[in-house]
């Protein structure tokens, strides 16, 4: 699969193979083959990969597809099965349970990792601690559990009893965990503010980039002499997300009435989304002339493409400023130039304090950045970013630092 909690464990279980530790991973059978996918990184000797069949048909849940028939799905599980399912992987662990205390009790494994979304996953954590209690449970938070809009009673959850019952596992998620891992600090914070008593636990461990897939890459300073911009990633198909940010760089582009910007930008779209998803927009002429919308590429495909442009486009939801998206560490280990649209969070500090162009959803905001980065091509210069702690050389050590 090509999302980014198979990425991240992908990547962790390809360097721990890389230090000789072996590692069992339980997950769904999967016959879809995304453009985006890991496959190749965990087709090695030490990690053994164990499928069961899944809750929900693995059509539906392709991460580079978005069909009438997938959205119709998600509209009928939101309406119908979310009033008494937590997740698609509430039901799974009758399968995942018995397998894990298989090879618990077979291979002598002492730590167990468990990823969430889908948190129920996280709670079958819980359970096996429970019943084994000499492992090391790590529970690993890619997103926030309750704190999320996504499990917001009543607009997302539907039942005051299903609310309930998720608030319960969590909290026994917490209080049974060895070690507790976030992927950005401030995840971390508000983990730590929503369970005080737990604080010594939990930790940050973020996501980061391979160097191996940038082996052939070009120098840094071997900067293209084209003024474009790549986005890669999710958009989703709604303008109050991250499509939000593309329709207010259209608009500042349309602002600053620069014919600098209107002859020479050009913004490469590889996601989800069409110019279709603008059409209504105020600003579909910019959409028309200066914006390129492409489908997702494999990551190998991607790694010669980033290497085309100048600048790099990372996008946080309005309400998600604490996310770091994955691509994000594509282009810190090319050490590209980056522009970040997000209302504050961790990642917009890191990269002010590397002289990057971030701006917040507020559109002069957007247009003084995208004035400096017009500066910045012209006059280049070459900045030296160090971005060696998002390496993932580095983080397997932070990881191996929770194992017994």
């Amino acid at each position: 699969m090509g999302g980014v909690g198979s990425r991240r464990w992908a990547k962790f279980s390809k360097f721990l193979a890389n230090k000789g530790i072996e590692s069992h991973v339980v997950t769904i059978e999967y016959s879809c083959i995304d453009k985006l996918n890991w496959s190749n990184d965990v087709d090695l000797p030490q990690i053994h990969v164990h499928r069961l069949k899944p809750e929900i048909p693995p059509c539906f849940l392709k991460v580079d597809a978005w069909s009438f028939s997938l959205r119709l799905f998600w509209f009928l599980y939101r309406k119908l099965f979310r009033r008494k399912c937590l997740d698609v992987a509430d039901g799974w662990e009758k399968r995942a349970i018995p397998l894990c205390h298989q090879l618990i009790q077979k291979e002598g494994i002492r730590n167990v990792i468990f990823t969430g979304p889908p948190h129920s996953v996280n709670y079958m954590g819980t359970i096996l601690k429970k019943e084994n209690p000499s492992i090391n449970v790590i529970q690993d938070y890619r997103d926030p559990w309750n704190s999320s809009r996504f499990f917001a009673y009543p607009s997302a959850i539907k039942s005051l009893s299903l609310k309930k019952r998720s608030l319960e596992m969590e909290a026994a998620v917490m209080e049974q965990a060895d070690k507790v891992i976030t992927v950005t600090r401030d995840m971390e914070a508000n983990l730590v503010k929503e369970y005080p008593q737990y604080k010594a636990k939990v930790m940050t461990i973020h996501n980061g980039f391979d160097p191996d897939d940038y082996v052939n890459g070009k120098s840094p300073e071997a900067l293209p002499r084209e003024f474009n911009l790549i986005y890669a990633g999710i958009i989703g198909q709604s303008l109050e997300h991250r499509g939000k940010a593309l329709e207010r760089l259209a608009e500042a582009i349309d602002q600053l009435n620069d014919d600098f910007f209107r002859k020479n930008l050009r913004i490469n779209i590889y996601s989800d989304v069409s110019i279709d998803l603008f059409g209504d927009s105020p600003y579909f002429d910019i959409f028309s002339k200066v914006f390129n919308f492409h489908g997702f590429v494999s990551p190998a495909e991607l790694s010669i493409i980033l290497q085309q442009h100048a600048y790099c486009l990372s996008i946080n939801a309005p309400k998600d400023p604490h996310a770091f998206g994955t691509k994000i560490f594509d282009y810190m280990a090319i050490k590209k130039r980056i522009f970040l649209i997000s209302n504050g969070g961790e990642l917009a500090g890191l990269l002010k304090e590397n002289n990057q162009f971030v701006a917040s959803y507020d559109t002069d905001s957007i247009k003084e950045q995208l004035l400096l980065m017009k500066k910045d091509f012209i006059s280049p210069h070459a900045e030296k970013v160090d971005y060696s702690q998002f390496n993932l050389s580095h983080l397997t050590q932070k990881l191996e630092s929770t194992f017994l």
